[in-house]
């Protein structure tokens, strides 16, 4: 068809698309005319000119897309899988998804580089399977990232917690590329996320075997040492870390509480400074700087300290119960139910707080309070021996003495280092004649034992 009488017809076309045959003309044509056969060629001739461009706005749709593609397709290419997107990273990611889909529907070719880039669109939208298939498209394309996908690939199956599999991607890429550190890294945590702790120390230790060490591991092999009770190495390498990071702030915050666990406390508090310097608005270097100052036994300095970390994180758990434990300590029992209070807020069915709290009520003489908080914690924990023996303590300080030997007996059984908290504690000083409460924390065998001795 010439071009001139194209626009002949895309006027005609218009024309009548615009300004529809009227009902008198429609009346003067002679009912032979309309039949479906007319209508048909009617229709075919209105879709004529859009038949006739189609492969024209085609090409033209497909021009002005790719050049879309092209400007955020290396922006896409930077967003590691790793890494939390941004608001704006996810807008980015968002538009590449639904230009990837127009240029599907109008047949443009993807390559490697495109599959990536859709499976990192669908891997911040949840969609793990759909990535996984998408990348199984960029592996089967020749190309020179090969690596890069597999490491991908990795970690989608780790996010569906399909860990046999990360390790055979992981695998892969390092196959592809012997320095491939990062894979290494995420391969060992794959081993640690199956138990496999000797083969995880092995792959991180192959990590480190480059002329540029990733301090991530060494500090995966500190957090394996750590578990396996070898705190001074855990310190070691954490140590590593910070000599490559000094800045790391996870790196010192575990070392100062591997410090704390080896009761070095003063390099500890060392260790939770820095952080705080290195973190000011941060509740991590505070609280666990108040833990340690508890071991110490600065009960004041560290409730300054608990005071701080609740200030800048109030919704954080356990802070408020640690500090409710230290003016335990202090005696300060009216000031700690507030903080069991508040930390109730944050997790109503946390038994051992309830448990601590009824302890406080028990010291104010609030024995109606100090049952409720047991049973309820029993109902949520129903053999939390703190529960129990401090609800033998209320029991045994109203006279229910034999509710009182019930629950200590099973505390007990629970704990048995309960045994010899319950010789001392002057709660049960009612039952200290009564023959089986001797039995039961073994007050006899104490009698027995310093009448042998005596000379």
């Amino acid at each position: 068809m010439q071009p001139k009488k194209s626009f002949t017809l895309c006027l005609f076309t218009v024309f009548f698309t615009l300004n529809p045959i009227p009902a008198w003309a429609w009346d003067s044509l002679p009912s032979s005319f309309i039949t479906p056969l007319n209508v048909i060629i009617f229709a075919l001739i209105l879709l004529l000119p859009v038949l006739y461009f189609k492969d024209h706005i085609r090409v033209k749709l497909a021009k002005k897309l790719y050049k879309q593609h092209i400007e955020i397709r290396d922006k896409i290419w930077d967003i590691h899988l790793l890494d939390e997107a941004t608001q704006e990273q996810r807008e980015l990611l968002s538009d590449a998804n639904r230009l990837y889909q127009k240029l599907n529907w109008i047949g443009v070719p993807y390559d490697s580089y495109d599959f990536v880039n859709m499976a990192k669109c669908e891997f911040f939208e949840g969609n793990y399977s759909k990535a996984i298939k998408h990348l199984d498209k960029a592996i089967s394309i020749p190309n020179n990232i090969q690596a890069n996908i597999s490491y991908c690939k990795g970690i989608v199956l780790s996010n569906l917690n399909r860990h046999k599999e990360a390790i055979d991607a992981f695998n892969s890429a390092m196959v592809l590329d012997t320095g491939y550190s990062a894979a290494a890294i995420l391969k060992g945590k794959e081993l640690v996320a199956l138990e496999q702790y000797d083969d995880a120390i092995k792959t991180f230790k192959s990590a480190l075997e480059t002329d540029n060490p990733d301090p991530a591991a060494f500090f995966n092999l500190a957090s394996i040492y750590s578990d396996k009770g070898s705190h001074q190495k855990a310190v070691e390498l954490y140590r590593e870390v910070l000599e490559l990071e000094p800045d790391n702030s996870y790196a010192l915050e575990n070392m100062g509480i591997e410090l704390r666990e080896l009761e070095l406390f003063d390099d500890s508090i060392d260790a939770f400074n820095r952080l705080i310097e290195l973190e000011p608005k941060q509740y991590q270097g505070y609280v666990n700087n108040a833990i340690v100052l508890c071991y110490k036994n600065s009960l004041e300095e560290a409730i300054v300290h608990f005071d701080k970390a609740i200030e800048l994180a109030p919704d954080i758990p356990r802070i408020h119960f640690n500090k409710g434990l230290a003016l335990q300590k202090l005696e300060r029992f009216d000031e700690s139910i507030p903080s069991f209070s508040a930390e109730l807020k944050i997790d109503s069915n946390d038994y051992e707080t309830l448990a601590a709290r009824a302890f406080s009520f028990l010291r104010l003489n609030k024995y109606e309070e100090a049952f409720n908080d047991c049973n309820e914690s029993l109902s949520i924990k129903k053999d939390y021996p703190m529960a129990l023996y401090n609800r033998a303590c209320a029991y045994a300080l109203t006279g229910e003495e034999s509710n009182a030997l019930s629950d200590i007996k099973s505390s007990i059984e629970l704990d048995d280092t309960n045994k010899c908290f319950a010789r001392a504690d002057e709660d049960f000083a009612s039952l200290r004649d009564d023959p089986e409460f001797r039995q039961l924390v073994g007050l006899d065998e104490e009698v027995g034992a310093e009448d042998a001795d005596s000379p």
